[in-house]
């Protein structure tokens, strides 16, 4: 009942939705007393990246929607502008969660990502099968996938478990190294 015609899921990973991070300036607050602090303006444009076109290069983003008891849950400081650049809206995604996603494009130079909260049209039950259905392509042509942990590394007992957890060997970190 659930299948997706083959073309459908083509046609929409080639015109895969992204997020970019606009460089639009700072935005200034007033801290304590009567300084002011300078913060870098939080702002994502949606784009279409046609797979077609050489600056196809895309972050495929794989995270958790429920935040873990360690991530600060907090949603809206970026602001999402639409493809025509007539509204913005604040983002559904955790501010955390966002914060390390443009962190990791700057870090491989890479302008835009997918991350699936935003780039699929949550409203519209047929785009959400379409896209569920297409998820392999999403990841596949992706040059860059990433995968947020939302449980923090905090010792070295950690660090070494991460490969076997990657490769599925390890169901589990221990509560206490």
């Amino acid at each position: 009942n659930h299948r997706t015609g083959v073309e459908k899921s083509i046609e929409w990973a080639r015109n895969l939705q992204c997020l970019y991070l606009v460089s639009s300036g700072r935005k200034r607050r007033r801290a304590q007393g009567d300084e002011y602090v300078v913060e870098p303006a939080k702002l994502l444009r949606r784009t279409t990246m046609c797979r077609d076109q050489s600056n196809s290069s895309y972050v495929a983003v794989s995270w958790s929607w429920e935040p873990s008891e360690w991530e600060n849950p907090d949603t809206g400081s970026y602001k999402i502008q639409s493809v025509k650049g007539a509204s913005l809206v604040p983002s559904e995604v955790r501010d955390v969660v966002l914060d390390r996603v443009t962190a990791y494009t700057r870090h491989h130079n890479v302008s835009g990502f997918w991350i699936d909260k935003e780039c699929i049209n949550q409203k519209d039950p047929e785009e959400k099968e379409i896209a569920m259905q297409s998820m392999d392509l999403v990841y596949s042509m992706s040059k860059h996938p990433l995968g947020l942990l939302t449980r923090p590394i905090e010792s070295q007992a950690h660090l070494n478990l991460l490969p076997k957890l990657l490769c599925g060997e390890f169901m589990g970190l221990p509560d206490h190294p």
